[in-house]
């Protein structure tokens, strides 16, 4: 993200952050722009890097169980094991981590018996010293 943001900028990306499938023509008016001024500035926002794609989020389905499993190694090994899960529908992400823990990897299931199968995949993974599970109890704030 090379460019500077001004203050209309910020008050998009507010928007936008807010809203998301905000029409353009009500963006428009919130922010006090025209469109076709509107659409000139997403452009050069999306250019540089501060709105960067537009994807599909799934809701959470009735019985949908999240965990999260912290993985640490010897030696960094946080790309051999995302490839490894890349597969396996029920994990959403995974984030390699500067300090203690090396990646956490993020769950989401119906299937209460999926979980600690992920768990042993990666604890059987060379080079892997520690895997410690956490069950999502309850979620507070969510910006993604």
């Amino acid at each position: 993200m090379t460019s500077k943001l001004d203050n209309m900028d910020r008050a998009i990306l507010l928007h936008l952050a807010d809203n998301a499938r905000l029409p353009a023509k009500t963006l428009a008016g919130l922010v006090g722009l025209s469109r076709a001024a509107l659409s000139a500035r997403i452009e050069k926002l999306e250019r540089a890097g501060h709105i960067a794609g537009y994807t599909l989020k799934r809701p959470r389905s009735a019985g949908q169980i999240g965990a999260v499993i912290f993985v640490t190694g010897s030696t960094p090994r946080c790309e051999a094991v995302a490839k490894l899960l890349r597969p396996i529908e029920a994990v959403r992400r995974c984030i390699s981590l500067s300090g203690p823990v090396d990646m956490i990897v993020e769950l989401e299931t119906t299937d209460p018996d999926e979980i600690p199968r992920i768990r042993d995949l990666i604890a059987a993974q060379d080079n892997i010293v520690n895997v410690t599970l956490a069950m999502r109890l309850k979620e507070y704030l969510s910006r993604t």
